[in-house]
């Protein structure tokens, strides 16, 4: 009894944590475009899901693309996880999808935590690094 009654909340745990990566309305703003001729829309983050623990950014990217790709896919969400100070970033969970913007059937996923990367000088990440480690706004 008291293992089922254990399995249980672990089951009721997860289902709650797992809520709390799945944003419930994303406000997705454009950082970068594709270069004329590429099947690259634009890169995408959420606005509203940033989540802050000191250094340390996570935060929801999509990739768009004009058209599916090989795979059928035609957009990708990127969960990523951000050292702001480390300057590096990895992956907690990508995501393919039949529409565009994230949008329709999900057609695979990998949630397999990614191994830490160096942001390099002049890339996307660098980029997007700019955006979302800006010290949070105080009024006044």
């Amino acid at each position: 009894m008291q293992a089922t009654l254990r399995s249980v909340g672990c089951a009721i745990a997860l289902c709650v944590a797992s809520a709390l990566w799945v944003p419930a309305s994303a406000q997705w703003v454009k950082f970068a475009s594709g270069m004329a001729g590429s099947t690259l829309s634009g890169w995408y983050y959420d606005k509203e899901f940033l989540r802050d623990s000191g250094s340390r950014k996570i935060f929801w990217m999509v990739k768009d693309l004009t058209a599916p790709d090989e795979n059928q896919r035609h957009s990708y969400k990127f969960l990523v996880q951000m050292d702001c100070l480390e300057k590096k970033f990895r992956f907690i969970q990508v995501a393919g999808f039949k529409e565009p913007m994230a949008a329709g059937e999900q057609l695979g996923v990998d949630s397999a935590l990614g191994k830490w990367q160096t942001l390099g000088s002049d890339t996307l990440f660098a980029h997007v690094q700019s955006i979302v480690c800006l010290p949070p706004k105080t009024d006044g």
